[in-house]
C-alpha cells in the first residue's frame, strides 16, 4: 500500500505534445454515435471529442499488463493493479478545431490515498490543457482511481422493470444495449488499449462478469443526448462522476433534464435502475 506522500514528487510533472486533430477521428466518433456525417459545427471538435483526438501514442513495448502505459515515467508507479477513470471536470473556453495544430499539455495535479468499501485506493488527478495558437481552449481534469486486486467476481446485473413512480423525472431519454462492437469501435477511435473493454479473459482477472463500457463513452453519449435535444447550445462546463460499472450486453438508459437554475442534469442508469454515471452540464 502506498504511503500518504510516497508519490508527492510526481505532483507537477508535465508532458506536452503538438498534434493536429484529424477529420477521420471525428468521423469515427460520429459513426459510432450513429451519424452519417459530422453533426457538429463545421470544422469544430465536439465537447469530449478531444478524448478521440489527443492521447499519448505509447509504444507497444511500453504498455503494462492491463494495456495501459507502464507506470513510473509520467504516471507514478502506484502498485495497485486495477485502474479506472473515476470522473472529471471539463471547462470549454472555446472550441478546438479540426486541422489546427494543438498543444496538449498534461499535468499531474494531485495524488491521494483513501480507504474505500473494498479496501485502500489511490486517486490521481491529471489536468489536460489544450491550446490553439497560444490560446487556452479546453481544460480537462480527470480523476483516475487505482485499486487492489479483485478478491472475487462481481455479480451479473439482473434486468428488471422499474416502476414509473420510482424513476427520477427527466426531459429526454434514450435506451441502448452497448455490445462488444461498440466498445471495440470506441477503443479504436480513442486509441484505448485497456483490456477490460475487449479482453474476456482479462476482465475475469479483474473480477468483472462482463466487458466494461468505457466511462468516457457514456459521458460522450450523455452530451450527445443533450445536443440532440437542444441543438446549437454552447456548453461551457461538464462535470461527471462514474459511480458503478456498466457491462456490455445489458441495457443502459441515458437521461437528462433541465434544472431550475438553468443547469442540465444528465445521468446513465443500468438495467437495474442504478445511476452508474451522473453529470452536470452548464451552458453559455
Amino acid at each position: 500500500m502506498a504511503e500518504p506522500n510516497q508519490w508527492s514528487d510526481y505532483i507537477g510533472r508535465t508532458q506536452e505534445t503538438l498534434i493536429e486533430i484529424s477529420t477521420d477521428r471525428m468521423l469515427g466518433l460520429a459513426a459510432l454515435l450513429d451519424y452519417e456525417k459530422l453533426p457538429w459545427p463545421v470544422g469544430e471538435v465536439p465537447p469530449t471529442g478531444q478524448w478521440c483526438a489527443m492521447f499519448p501514442f505509447t509504444r507497444q513495448s511500453q504498455l503494462g499488463h492491463d494495456g495501459h502505459e507502464k507506470r513510473g515515467e509520467f504516471f507514478p508507479p502506484i502498485d495497485y493493479p486495477r485502474r479506472m477513470w473515476a470522473g472529471g471536470r471539463i471547462r470549454f473556453h472555446q472550441p478546438l478545431h479540426i486541422g489546427v495544430a494543438v498543444i496538449h499539455r498534461s499535468i499531474i495535479k494531485k495524488i491521494e490515498n483513501k480507504q474505500g468499501k473494498t479496501g485502500p485506493m489511490s486517486f490521481l488527478t491529471v489536468a489536460h490543457e489544450y491550446l490553439e495558437n497560444g490560446v487556452l481552449c479546453v481544460v480537462d481534469e480527470q480523476d483516475i482511481v487505482y485499486r487492489g486486486a479483485a478478491t472475487g467476481m462481481m455479480k451479473k446485473p439482473e434486468p428488471k422493470s422499474i416502476p414509473a413512480d420510482a424513476l427520477q423525472p427527466y426531459d429526454w431519454s434514450k435506451t441502448l444495449i452497448p455490445d462488444s462492437t461498440l466498445l471495440f469501435r470506441y477503443s479504436a477511435v480513442s486509441f484505448n488499449s485497456h483490456r477490460i473493454h475487449f479482453d474476456q479473459e482479462y476482465m475475469h482477472e479483474e473480477g468483472y462478469p462482463g466487458l466494461l463500457v468505457h466511462g468516457p463513452l457514456v459521458a460522450t453519449m450523455l452530451i450527445d443526448l443533450f445536443q440532440s435535444a437542444l441543438p446549437g447550445a454552447r456548453i461551457s462546463q461538464f462535470n461527471y462522476t462514474v459511480r458503478s460499472p456498466l457491462f456490455a450486453g445489458y441495457p443502459l438508459t441515458l437521461k437528462g433534464r433541465k434544472l431550475d437554475d438553468g443547469k442540465i442534469s444528465l445521468w446513465a442508469e443500468d438495467c437495474e435502475g442504478t445511476v452508474s454515471l451522473s453529470a452536470e452540464l452548464h451552458t453559455e
